[in-house]
């Protein structure tokens, strides 16, 4: 019944299908709620074109669109929950096999060239250089309202990828995932992630390292990084457990090149996020962990 609502699992057809974007996003979501937890990879690898693939010439740009591409990352999530040691082990006997699923979420996330994540037709594309970037696509295949490149826009790929990642690493503990979704260390990365793409790494990464969380106000700052947790507590005043050393040169210098904005911002999502991860961990809890996390989050 999902798939006369889907038309990337019906295949080619002379029929011209108009269905309702809505309609397509609540049918991507069931069909992670149908397939959840079984690892179903031919599902999955059809989920991850959708997220990474360009608009066509004759495609219009739907408002819903950003809705999609997010409900397909949690329909991978969904099937892949708590799987992706296993996933990523499977791979295909292939002559030159694909990417990995993690590794295709990966260039979702953080960026790259499409050719290393999206491949509609696997039969026909032998497996991609990773030092070589595809070429545009050609005047005719391009979207006249969106502009292609041969890179993702990660501003549409980076939301449902990351989440697509957290929910198949549940519970893990795997440090390579978690590394990769560790907030960058540097102020000039940082400025280049959008905030919510913030919050939403931040909770993945607590996603995948279940076990490490402490209801603790000390946890929570380990989720912000260093550097934003030194300017925000000296020059914002924002309060933090963290101790800071800085001297009025580098205060001087800080106030010249930094945006007091961005610095903001990476605080307070950041925290946003270890604070959601931390409900969801202890929610139903009674006693005295309940009471310690209502104090923590009021």
């Amino acid at each position: 019944m999902l798939t006369t609502h889907l038309p990337f699992l019906m295949g080619p057809t002379m029929l011209n299908l108009k269905i309702d974007p809505l309609i397509q996003t609540s049918a991507v979501t069931g069909l992670g709620l149908l397939f959840a937890q079984t690892g179903h990879t031919n599902v999955v690898n059809k989920l991850l074109n959708e997220i990474g693939k360009s608009l066509r010439a004759d495609e219009e740009p739907s408002p819903e669109l950003s809705a999609y591409k997010l409900s397909a990352g949690f329909a991978i999530g969904l099937i892949c929950l708590g799987l992706g040691d296993e996933i990523a082990a499977a791979r295909p006997p292939f002559k030159q096999p694909l990417p990995s699923i993690p590794d295709r979420l990966l260039v979702l996330m953080l960026g790259g060239p499409r050719n290393q994540c999206v491949f509609i037709h696997p039969q026909l594309i032998t497996c991609p250089d990773v030092n070589t970037a595809a070429p545009a696509p050609p005047q005719e295949n391009r979207s006249n309202h969106v502009r292609e490149g041969p890179n993702v826009n990660v501003h549409m790929t980076a939301h449902p990828a990351t989440i697509a990642l957290g929910l198949m690493y549940m519970r893990t503990g795997n440090t390579a995932i978690a590394r990769e979704l560790e907030l960058p260390a540097t102020i000039s990365m940082l400025e280049e992630i959008r905030p919510d793409v913030i919050f939403v790494r931040v909770l993945a990464r607590s996603l995948v390292l279940w076990d490490m969380m402490q209801p603790t106000c000390e946890w929570i700052d380990k989720q912000i990084p260093d550097i934003i947790h030194e300017y925000a507590q000296t020059v914002l005043k924002f309060p933090s457990t963290v101790e800071v050393d800085i001297t009025d040169e580098e205060l001087a210098y800080w106030d010249e090149v930094v945006d007091r904005e961005t610095i903001a911002e990476v605080y307070l999502y950041a925290m946003t996020g270890a604070c959601f991860a931390m409900a969801l961990k202890y929610s139903g809890t009674i006693g005295e962990t309940q009471e310690r996390v209502l104090k923590i989050l009021v």
